[in-house]
């Protein structure tokens, strides 16, 4: 039996009042941040999530996160603020807790519009250094909330995508030559696409 490999992805995006965030995207700002929270499938007494900066410098890109009970991750945010006068440098994710809260305070943060999506990840079995693999993401929806407790929530979803998928190829050094392979048959095209601002767009703006 093949092994189940699809699974849902959940992540609740931070942006300021004036969707700081989304404008230099659709501006094209080369220079930008996103900040989430992301988790898998549905709600457990024993869920994970992460906290993660995603930057990009032009076409680079650094992501970091630090990994929370999701019990944890709500507690911290239901109140950043206070975050400083528990914060223990010592801790596990620290460095990223920080940095996460000097930029909620900094820019006005709060909770925008939590992105899922069901997700199939496939890796590449010989090549470690370049590390291959590729995803396919499914049936996206986007859902605007103003609380990380409700990253899991399935009320009030937006679909984003319909019938559609996107593909998503990834490798550190080079395609490889089944991949271009791959690209070539199917006529497949490059684009830049952010789920985040189609769930803005469709959730906030267009109302």
């Amino acid at each position: 039996k093949m092994p189940d490999l699809r699974y849902t992805v959940r992540s609740l995006y931070y942006d300021s009042p004036k969707l700081d965030f989304y404008w230099e995207k659709i501006d094209g700002v080369k220079v930008r941040r996103k900040l989430r929270i992301r988790s898998y499938n549905s709600l457990k007494p024993d869920s994970v999530a992460f906290l993660e900066i995603k930057r990009r410098y032009g076409t680079a890109v650094v992501k970091e996160r630090a990994k929370y009970s999701f019990d944890e991750i709500s507690r911290l945010m239901s109140s950043p603020a206070n975050i400083w006068l528990t914060y223990d440098q010592s801790m596990d994710g620290s460095l990223v807790l920080g940095k996460w809260v000097d930029n909620i305070l900094r820019w006005n943060l709060e909770p925008a519009v939590v992105i899922a999506y069901e997700r199939e990840a496939y890796v590449g079995r010989h090549d470690d250094d370049n590390n291959v693999r590729f995803t396919i993401d499914m049936d996206v929806r986007a859902r605007i909330t103003e609380s990380v407790n409700e990253l899991f929530a399935t009320d009030n979803e937006i679909p984003l995508t319909g019938n559609l998928y996107i593909l998503e190829l990834k490798y550190n050094n080079f395609m490889p030559k089944w991949m271009r392979a791959l690209v070539q048959e199917f006529g497949l095209q490059q684009r830049s696409i952010s789920k985040y601002c189609m769930g803005i767009h469709e959730g906030i703006l267009s109302n």
